[in-house]
């Protein structure tokens, strides 16, 4: 009774395999995307700024070499030449990522100064149109 259960049990299995590779996911039906409207409205005279496009350089490190396994790290000069290109390697990294941070601080520096140079002059502008209306 057992093996007739287990045979029609297989046999069940098997005979469902087409009717669930059957029972797929349809396609999702496409729904209309709204744009946004693509020419400014007229009148408005606020100008296009274009994005900056920046050339960000890469590290000029070294790759490590690949690691020389098991055996190869048992043998110490071949070992010590391993540790030696990583260190290299870190290191090189740690002056390049040190070498962005100083940018970034000087960009950050800059902004700042334009930015309070801007105020000032806006300033000034308001003042003097105010004095001009009394």
């Amino acid at each position: 009774m057992k093996r007739i259960s287990v045979v029609a049990g297989v046999a069940l299995a098997l005979s469902a395999v087409p009717v669930l590779a059957q029972m797929q996911y349809s396609t999702p039906i496409p729904q209309k995307q709204i744009e946004a409207p693509k020419s400014q409205a007229p009148g408005s005279a606020a100008p296009k700024i274009e994005p900056v496009i920046v050339d960000t350089p890469k590290p000029k490190c070294e790759d490590p070499p690949s690691y020389p396994g098991r055996v190869g790290m048992q043998t110490e000069d071949r070992r010590n030449r391993f540790v030696g290109a990583v260190d290299a390697y870190k290191n090189c990294m740690l002056a390049f990522v040190e070498e962005r941070k100083a940018v970034i601080k000087a960009n950050e520096t800059a902004a700042r100064g334009a930015i309070e140079s801007f105020n000032v002059r806006m300033k000034q502008l308001n003042e003097e149109q105010e004095k001009a209306r009394e």
